[in-house]
């Protein structure tokens, strides 16, 4: 079995400058490919538009179809650009000491927080209703807003955005809630 070296490891091993040029074309690279794969997904959901379809629900499949599908792939690649980023700038010295910097810290903000919710989630308008993750809970008394924002109606926990949600739910500081997400 091989090992996948980490960052400090290659630019050990290859060198810092060789590491910096070679994360300087596969930046170009991805960016290129993520490019391409976003105007692919815009041009078919485009098209999808047009068609007529017999039941609104065939358009639906197809539209989830795509972002199962490309959607998986165009994330996979951002992913992967993000990795590049990350490595460029550990070449250049440019990472926070912290390892947080505010674009991880958006993020992990933004992170929807449906994602983790188990058990049926219902959405109705401009918010989602799931049993509360931090109490037992027969009915679903814990509300996802369209802004992130949440609150259980049975134990009165609530929050602004994912962050919020980690660190209550699993106990974490806010750096290791933003690490974890």
């Amino acid at each position: 079995m091989t090992k996948r070296l980490n960052d400090p490891e290659l630019i050990e091993i290859f060198g810092r400058q060789t590491v910096l040029e070679v994360m300087v074309d596969k930046i170009g690279e991805e960016q290129e490919r993520l490019s391409k794969l976003k105007n692919e997904l815009s041009s078919k959901m485009a098209y999808i538009a047009t068609r007529n379809f017999p039941e609104k629900w065939h358009k639906t499949h197809w539209e989830g179809h795509l972002d199962r599908h490309l959607g998986q792939t165009i994330r996979q690649s951002e992913k992967q650009l993000e990795r590049y980023a990350k490595l460029y700038l550990l070449c250049k010295d440019k990472l926070p000491k912290n390892g947080l910097d505010d674009c991880k810290i958006e993020d992990a903000r933004n992170r929807p927080i449906v994602e983790f919710l188990e058990g049926r989630v219902r959405h109705v308008g401009n918010r989602s209703s799931a049993p509360c993750p931090f109490h037992e809970d027969k009915n679903p008394s814990f509300v996802v807003y369209d802004d992130n924002s949440w609150h259980c109606f049975g134990c009165s926990k609530h929050g602004n955005n994912a962050i919020d949600f980690v660190m209550q739910k699993d106990g974490l500081s806010f750096r290791e809630a933003v690490r974890a997400l």
